[in-house]
């Protein structure tokens, strides 16, 4: 058994997966003795990001050298050179084949936790911790969610509250937005995380056209990503008969898309957030979880009969993200509510009464938001309120038809 001591690049955007995730789903590997970081970095660097030319790569090899990051102990004495070969050219897939091999195991491994998962997306529309927390008080105050088969979210979104809950195995979960990007990229984290992740590794990334932080030095790079993003159909039809149509070509495109474009304001790189895509992979697969592009109103009419739990988390009026999109979302919600009047099962309903703090509008449709309160559709109906301030500027409006403890009943 030999030893072997070599200096490998890690480009930056990889630095903390790769030391703090990635080891976990190949530790255990029968065949070596010790595995460490180093050996992972050579199966997470792309090839294009390998050049010693740079005084990043030189940090980081005086970094590996330093820390002693690089001695490598394999009961194959040539597994580390055929593993580089591999990476880099060679038609040899014995090793590449071991390690995705791990990694499903890890993908299949029954999900054991309940605790909450972030978000896959660093964008707008996310639910804070606060409201998460609030979010949870109701829904365990609810004989129906406990007991409920048929969990519905007409307006998942980036699914920030359904990856918070605590999974019922008894449940069938209904995951549904108009956003098609979104719609498939959890079609894809269901059935192929990991050919996602490797995909999202091997994405195209040239340093000469970004800068430090993962964003591109010019917007041509991102004016390409945003028009394949807004080509991308979701195929109707398969949607109807088969709600497992995905693109995984896509996927990548969208969640590179919306975190470059998050990066403006200094959040983290797409590939910091990769860690994710096996969490969520995790818990999507240990429940029936089902995602849907269909109009929102159609899917709380559809599963009325059947006494759904259903979380309602519909764009507000005149939010910053519909405000070009839709031109009086208050007749949706007029809608909504109509059809809640005489909903069989419970229901949680969020509606912010403020206007959000990032659209800039002038004064009168500021005042035209404050007089369109949601809640309005609720009174003399047997509902009930829950106000919660999250600042001095933004207050949430939480409706229920049930008691929750905390709410107040319209009167």
């Amino acid at each position: 058994m030999d030893t072997i001591k070599t200096s490998i690049y890690v480009p930056h955007y990889l630095w903390n997966d790769a030391q703090n995730v990635i080891p976990a789903f190949i530790k255990g590997m029968s065949h070596t003795k010790i595995i460490t970081n180093a050996l992972i970095n050579v199966l997470l660097t792309p090839k294009r990001c390998l050049n010693s030319n740079n005084d990043e790569y030189r940090a980081r090899t005086n970094y590996l050298e330093r820390n002693n990051k690089t001695m490598l102990t394999f009961s194959y004495n040539t597994m580390l050179l055929e593993l580089v070969k591999e990476k880099y050219g060679v038609e040899d897939k014995r090793i590449t084949n071991i390690i995705i091999q791990v990694l499903k195991d890890a993908v299949n491994t029954p999900f054991q936790e309940n605790s909450s998962i972030p978000p896959l997306f660093g964008i707008v529309g996310n639910k804070n911790e606060e409201m998460v927390e609030v979010f949870h008080k109701i829904v365990m105050k609810s004989d129906t969610y406990n007991k409920s088969n048929i969990y519905v979210e007409p307006f998942c979104g980036t699914c920030s509250l359904f990856l918070s809950l605590p999974l019922n195995s008894n449940c069938t979960y209904i995951l549904n937005d108009l956003n098609k990007n979104i719609v498939n990229i959890f079609r894809v984290l269901i059935k192929k995380p990991l050919e996602f992740f490797y995909r999202c590794l091997d994405y195209d990334y040239d340093p000469n056209d970004y800068n430090a932080n993962g964003v591109p030095n010019s917007n041509e790079r991102l004016n390409q990503l945003k028009a394949k993003v807004n080509s991308f159909q979701l195929n109707e039809h398969a949607v109807i008969k088969n709600v497992n149509y995905y693109s995984i070509d896509s996927a990548v495109d969208y969640l590179v898309y919306r975190n470059i474009r998050r990066n403006k304001t200094g959040k983290k790189t797409f590939c910091e957030r990769l860690p994710l895509i096996f969490r969520i992979s995790k818990k999507l697969n240990s429940c029936n979880a089902k995602f849907l592009c269909k109009d929102g109103i159609e899917i709380i009419k559809k599963y009325n009969n059947a006494g759904a739990f259903i979380v309602i988390d519909s764009p507000y009026i005149n939010s910053e993200q519909y405000y070009s999109k839709i031109d009086d979302f208050k007749n949706r919600h007029s809608e909504i509510a109509k059809v809640l009047y005489q909903y069989k099962g419970n229901f949680v309903y969020f509606n912010r009464k403020t206007y959000p703090l990032a659209v800039k509008i002038n004064r009168g449709v500021k005042d035209k938001i404050q007089e369109s309160y949601i809640e309005d559709f609720f009174f003399d109906r047997g509902f009930y309120s829950y106000d919660h301030s999250i600042n001095e500027q933004v207050t949430e409006c939480i409706i229920t038809n049930f008691e929750t403890g905390m709410s107040t009943p319209y009167e």
